[in-house]
């Protein structure tokens, strides 16, 4: 390993991870998703690091499906011969059940077998090994203002348990279904759902079923069939029909249909996206016309309750020259630089027109109430966030302003430690209170802003 990449991957001034809930409201009783959120965890950079190394190896097996628009497009071209039912094995809880050390093993036969690995990485597999199992080690968090640790499983919101778990899934089911004597038509999963075509009767069913739970004790299935000949996977509603399986746009019962208000604080551009995104998934998704203009309509009806005028959701849905749209944006990408701000109504579009001409692109910025009023994690001390943008104010008027990449309680002590041992030429806190002999101190220093891309130039 280079000393680059092992200065790029050593943790410094970490946090520690911090655990919240999301809450199901698609299922009896509420229960809390529980969400590890390890950002500026010691485990934080070097899981990202080795998921973009291995996540290229993976969703190599004809059972995996990348979206719902491949899953589409492969329904379309298959006949069901009658017998077929549908229905999908869902595992309970995949993230926090699959057995860590068999999964780094799948992974790191999968590596070995790599051609292509020298390519994107500088380490081999032995390495890449260490660091998983050193990151997996990361499993302690802070909720409620006490620390605890999760026992099995990878924590769910570290980058690497995705990776983890599609690795094991695409070993269990290539050990159950090369091996089984009666298997689905087909199976096709998407990380922890899956979708399946059963032509052998319940009994056969249950046995297979049994196989599956049988495999790994931690690893559990449940089963949920079709109903009236219909049956959801991803954002995808599928329904038999005549033979063949027709495909149309899912939302769960719970779906509020509540999306950003037309009144509400964000650019135009912003509230037309959203509509032209849906309406490119009615189109991505449906597999007839007949289903994108019922879809198409929902649409409308839904934006109308938010409050859009129809002739703004009419002009949002018009479909422009794809091929042109395509060419003429890539390369006017590769001439543009982007600009983030902050959204001011009437102010921002102004920005925009003025930048235009010197093919800078603006990116608005909105600030949400819900950022300002609901926080579900354990605050970080303002003290040891990264990026501080502070003021040290001196007695007689003069102000130093210095931002940190490390915890500002960190710098400061470097500032007191400057001005004690008089570091007059590295040091500008030091000078000037060698040469105003004023009231300098550094830990009475105001914190202004923190700066969360604080790495970025």
């Amino acid at each position: 390993m280079s000393e680059e990449l092992a200065k790029k991957l050593k943790p410094s001034h970490s946090s520690a991870p911090r655990m919240y809930g999301l809450p199901k409201i698609h299922k009896e009783g509420v229960p809390l998703r529980p969400i590890t959120s390890m950002i500026g965890s010691p485990a934080y950079g070097i899981a990202a690091y080795l998921t973009k190394i291995i996540s290229p190896a993976l969703g190599k097996t004809e059972y995996t499906v990348p979206n719902s628009s491949s899953f589409v497009d492969e329904l379309k071209q298959l006949d069901l011969n009658g017998s077929e039912e549908m229905m999908s094995f869902d595992v309970v809880s995949l993230f926090t059940r699959v057995p860590v050390q068999e999964a780094v093993d799948v992974i790191c036969d999968k590596l070995a077998e790599d051609d292509t690995l020298f390519e994107r990485s500088e380490i081999g597999v032995d390495s890449i090994r260490k660091l998983m199992l050193a990151c997996l080690e990361c499993r302690y968090f802070l909720c409620l203002g006490a620390f605890y640790e999760q026992k099995e499983g990878a924590p769910m919101g570290l980058s690497l348990s995705v990776v983890l778990a599609n690795a094991y899934m695409e070993h269990l089911e290539q050990s159950i279904l090369t091996s089984a004597t009666l298997k689905p038509t087909l199976w096709r999963r998407y990380v922890d759902d899956t979708f399946i075509l059963w032509p052998h009767g319940d009994e056969a069913l249950q046995e297979f079923h049994q196989r599956l739970n049988d495999f790994c004790p931690s690893i559990q299935f449940t089963l949920e069939r079709e109903v009236d000949q219909k049956l959801p996977f991803l954002d995808v509603l599928v329904q038999r029909s005549e033979g063949r399986l027709g495909t149309s746009v899912y939302r769960k019962a719970t779906a509020s249909n509540v999306y950003l208000k037309y009144n509400s604080s964000h650019p135009a551009a912003m509230k037309a996206g959203l509509i032209r995104c849906m309406e490119a998934r009615a189109r991505r998704v449906c597999s007839d016309m007949s289903s994108v203009k019922e879809e198409k309509s929902k649409i409308r009806d839904v934006f109308v309750a938010n409050g859009y005028p129809e002739p703004f959701i009419k002009r949002a849905m018009r479909r422009r020259d794809a091929s042109q749209t395509v060419q003429g944006e890539a390369a006017a990408r590769d001439q543009e630089a982007y600009a983030a701000v902050p959204y001011v109504p009437g102010l921002s579009e102004r920005i925009a027109k003025v930048l235009r001409p010197h093919r800078i692109k603006v990116a608005h910025k909105s600030k949400r109430l819900r950022g300002h009023l609901v926080n579900v994690k354990d605050p970080v001390e303002q003290s040891k966030k990264k990026g501080a943008v502070y003021e040290i104010k001196c007695s007689c008027g003069s102000s130093y302003i210095g931002e940190s990449g490390r915890p500002k309680q960190d710098r400061l002590k470097e500032h007191t430690a400057d001005i004690k041992h008089g570091r007059c030429d590295t040091s500008a806190t030091a000078r000037h209170f060698c040469t105003c002999g004023g009231d300098l101190n550094p830990f009475e220093a105001r914190t202004l802003a923190i700066e969360p891309h604080w790495k970025k130039t």
